[in-house]
């Protein structure tokens, strides 16, 4: 986390989640950047509320928050902890990042 802007981390923060510890992450190969690409997602307590535009959820347009990270809000829930508070509202996001580990990816 210590690689991630401030803008980034004040998203995150804003909504009460601890940018390490996402509920689902998938790494795939580097990029032709060389930056390894990241999905994943986190869990909110809370719901949508009815002025925010229909347009960001469940869409495949993507909310560019920095260069590398790109967020959205879904209500079709993946990888919930049993026990998560209701209600729930997930947010999905893609990131591209430098590999930091000394060892590299198998």
């Amino acid at each position: 986390m210590k690689s991630r802007s401030e803008i980034e981390l004040q998203l995150f923060y804003q909504l009460g989640i601890n940018p390490s510890q996402c509920n689902h992450l998938s790494h795939f190969d580097p990029q032709e950047n060389g930056l390894h690409f990241y999905i994943g997602c986190y869990h909110l307590v809370g719901k949508v509320s009815l002025q925010t535009p229909l347009e960001i959820i469940n869409s495949d347009d993507a909310i560019q928050i920095s260069n590398n990270l790109h967020i959205g809000f879904s209500k079709n829930l993946e990888f919930v902890p049993g026990g998560f508070a209701r209600p729930v509202l997930q947010l999905n996001f893609e990131i591209e990042v430098p590999w930091v580990l000394a060892e590299e990816p198998s």
